[in-house]
């Protein structure tokens, strides 16, 4: 599923642009391990629920293996498609 975060105050962790979207295989709002599209860039990032610095709601890019999963997800790939059009 993919939801609209645009409202969030999330950063992307590659680029510090505005987060525009998250893939969620469960529901709406994002959970730990899902993964989020950056408006900016256009690089996908994993979300997290805390960093060093705060509690709740943050995210990370992707481990090695984990960008192996991007590249395969149906979600993703059409985020992507969607934002070269």
């Amino acid at each position: 599923m993919i939801s609209e975060l645009s409202e969030l105050a999330l950063r992307c962790p590659w680029c510090h642009g505005k987060i525009a979207r998250a893939v969620s295989d469960e529901d709406e709002f994002p959970h730990k391990g899902d993964y989020g599209f950056c408006k900016g860039c256009g690089e996908v990032f994993v979300f997290t629920d805390r960093t060093d610095k705060k509690r709740g709601l943050a995210v990370r890019k992707p481990s090695f293996a984990e960008r192996f999963l991007i590249a395969t997800h149906p979600g993703i790939k059409k985020m992507r498609a969607k934002r070269m059009t």
